[in-house]
């Protein structure tokens, strides 16, 4: 009896697999056997699973040659990363090899285990209830083993999807040997998820296709226009982000690669740390914080997740020192300051006003204004200046990819201001170099040119009821000298006198409200948000610089990427909402737009549409329709429409006094706060609310 047993241990179950009836045996004896020969069959059938995954999944020859270099000299950093790379996608898996070897492991007790049964029986001591008490653990963790290996090969499980599969076992069973041998499993294959991860933190590197990382690398395009690397280099993968990894900590993930990927691709010629160094201090944190993956018993996914914030803000501070320090960021800030926000304010004041010269002129040739037209006018315009080393001027200016486009096809969150320059949509295209464009994206530069168009408009308007007032004293001076004794030519001329008063009393109204606006733009919200994202950019450059021109302070404050990027979508955000010209509709930005930037435009259009027809009353000489009398009454009902609008605008803010918004938290607050600064400078009198 105790041979037949020991070779259906072995996974030998004699012929047909039947048990044969030994005279004189129990039933309770039968059972026993019955149960050590599914044991033995289970252990035959995980040790032919092993054989056959090992076969599909063996190593590349690529990877062979690489493994002695791991522990060459010449390479010091590669010793504990072996390298993932393959040439077969699906036939070199890390993961499922790991897994395979830490069930053979385990076949290797087991046979242990019947090696010392078996010299038992040969000392006389074997006991068929001993067999089974030895033997007991195995009886449920084979069976399981067997259908996982099994799983593995019918269902085409590979890669990290077997590490979800394994973590979801294990937290899926009651009994205590089972879910001991799945934390086992698991522990084997997050060594080499472990890798995986080390290898993207530190040298953003991504494995084989095999493991089924989260993290895939897209094709790079081939287009002329400016595409940030950083939002189309690498993609995250939501079917394979396992269950144990939040979305947010997978996105973490992602950002350190991508960072890492930043670090190493900078061209900077002045670096205040070496590349070397900060791979090295890369690997020296990673590997010390998911060194849990290795030695924790079981998988914790909070410390884990802490591991990964740690790291994450290892690498913000790395990125941090090559955006900033050595690619410049402030100077760049500055460039998008003076041409997207009008802080140049002498180029953009004559740039206008030639703007409008350029204009009548193509339009009395039949023509349309071209970007090459814009991009000359700038570049005359800067020369006019006298700033040699402007952007538009200078070709190896750091800034020399600043340039004038139209907008072929308006989409409908094109600007509402768009048209304020040529008559057609226009838009300023900066070119920044990479990695400035994990700073300067495609969707902020919308922002800004959003921005832009809007006070441009504004200052435009600004400029004609400046300019208003020359012609309307051009206008007193040519009748006075001109004045003659007739009855006829002294009516035409009290007319004209008081024609000049009205719009003069309507110029003056409306030249308040619009440098009112201007000032609260530029000062209220321009000025001081954009000296809150310099706080956040200088505050620990500063610090930085101190402690590399001193080695003995330490910084307290270390950079943070992360911060920046949030600094500056936070700039851009509170300048839309103290321009209100927020484009999307989300926390009430559309209904902020549609009542109170809406009424803003239409109070500067009714402005362009006045100034517009005084001068050319102006320069008929009141020859229209009614004449002098008649233009009064026009002037008048221009008046009342821009009072009307006025009037709905500052309904607005009474409203917002009353309800006491601005008392409340969140986005709501800081659009009330907007509508609080710009009505103290309008109507700190209170004239426009009385009127």
């Amino acid at each position: 009896m105790q041979h037949q047993v020991l070779l259906q241990l072995r996974g030998f179950p004699g012929d047909g697999g039947e048990l044969t009836e030994i005279p004189g045996m129990h039933s309770s004896e039968l059972e026993q056997m019955e149960r050590l020969q599914r044991i033995g069959i289970a252990a035959a059938a995980i040790a032919k699973c092993c054989t056959k995954l090992l076969l599909q999944n063996q190593p590349s020859l690529a990877n062979k040659q690489q493994q002695p270099q791991a522990h060459s000299p010449a390479s010091p950093r590669q010793t504990s990363l072996p390298s993932l790379t393959t040439t077969n996608a699906h036939n070199d898996d890390a993961i499922t090899r790991s897994i395979v070897n830490s069930a053979q492991q385990l076949l290797t007790e087991y046979f242990a285990q019947l090696i010392a049964i078996e010299s038992d029986a040969v000392a006389g001591l074997f006991s068929l209830a001993r067999t089974n008490l030895l033997l007991e653990p195995y009886k449920h963790v084979f069976p399981h083993l067997r259908d996982f290996l099994a799983d593995l090969d019918t269902k085409q499980l590979h890669g990290i999807a077997v590490v979800d599969a394994l973590y979801k076992l294990c937290n899926h069973t009651g009994n205590v040997n089972v879910r001991a041998m799945w934390m086992r499993l698991l522990k084997a294959a997050n060594v080499v998820f472990g890798r995986v991860l080390i290898n993207w933190i530190v040298y953003a590197r991504l494995p084989s296709g095999g493991v089924g990382f989260f993290i895939q690398a897209l094709n790079s395009s081939s287009s002329f226009e400016r595409q940030s690397r950083w939002n189309t280099q690498f993609t995250l993968v939501s079917s394979n982000i396992p269950s144990f990894i939040p979305t947010q900590l997978a996105e973490d993930i992602l950002f350190v690669g991508k960072a890492v990927d930043a670090i190493k691709k900078s061209d900077s010629k002045h670096s205040l740390v070496s590349k070397d160094s900060i791979i090295d201090k890369l690997l020296e944190t990673t590997i010390s914080e998911l060194s849990i993956l290795n030695n924790s018993p079981e998988f914790r996914v909070l410390e884990f997740s802490v591991a990964i914030k740690r790291v994450k803000k290892v690498v913000a501070g790395l990125l941090w020192e090559v955006v900033v320090i050595e690619e410049n960021l402030l100077q760049h800030l500055k460039v998008c300051r003076d041409y997207y926000l009008l802080g140049r304010g002498e180029f953009w004041i004559t740039f206008i006003e030639e703007c409008d010269r350029l204009t009548r002129a193509a339009a009395a040739r039949l023509a349309v204004v071209t970007e090459q037209d814009l991009s000359q006018l700038a570049a005359s315009v800067s020369q006019s200046l006298g700033s040699s080393g402007d952007t538009f001027t200078t070709e190896n200016s750091t800034f020399r990819n600043l340039r004038f486009k139209k907008v072929k096809t308006p989409s409908s969150s094109t600007s509402l201001y768009a048209t304020a320059l040529i008559g057609t949509p226009v838009r300023i295209e900066y070119n920044v170099r990479w990695p400035l464009d994990l700073i300067l994206t495609d969707r902020d530069l919308d922002k800004y040119n959003e921005i832009m168009a809007f006070l441009i408009y504004l200052k435009r308007t600004q400029l004609r009821l400046q300019r208003l007032w020359m012609n309307c004293g051009l206008g007193v001076a040519t009748g006075a000298r001109k004045g003659s004794n007739s009855e006829g030519a002294k009516g035409n001329n009290t007319s004209k006198k008081n024609f000049i008063a009205k719009i003069w009393n309507i110029r003056a109204v409306m030249m308040f409200f619009v440098d009112s606006l201007w000032a609260y733009v530029q000062m209220d919200v321009l000025a001081s948000e954009y000296h809150k994202l310099q706080f956040t950019i200088t505050a620990p450059a500063s610090e930085l610089l101190e402690h590399v021109a001193s080695s003995t302070v330490s910084p307290t404050h270390s950079g943070d990427f992360d911060s920046i990027q949030r600094a500056h979508t936070e700039f851009l955000d509170a300048s839309l909402r103290g321009c209100f010209c927020e484009t999307d509709d989300s926390g009430g930005g559309s209904g902020m737009k549609k009542f109170v930037g809406s009424t803003l435009k239409n109070c500067l259009v009714t402005c362009e549409g006045f100034t517009g027809f005084v001068e050319r009353t102006i320069n008929s000489g009141g020859m229209s329709d009614g004449g002098w009398n008649g233009a009064v009454e026009e002037a008048r009902k221009l008046k009342e429409e821009f009072d009307r609008h006025s009037s709905f605008l500052f309904r607005i803010f009474a409203g917002v006094q009353e309800t006491g918004v601005a008392a409340s938290s969140g986005v709501n607050a800081k659009k009330a706060y907007h509508l609080e600064a710009l009505l103290l400078r309008l109507d700190h009198n209170h004239y426009f609310s009385k009127a």
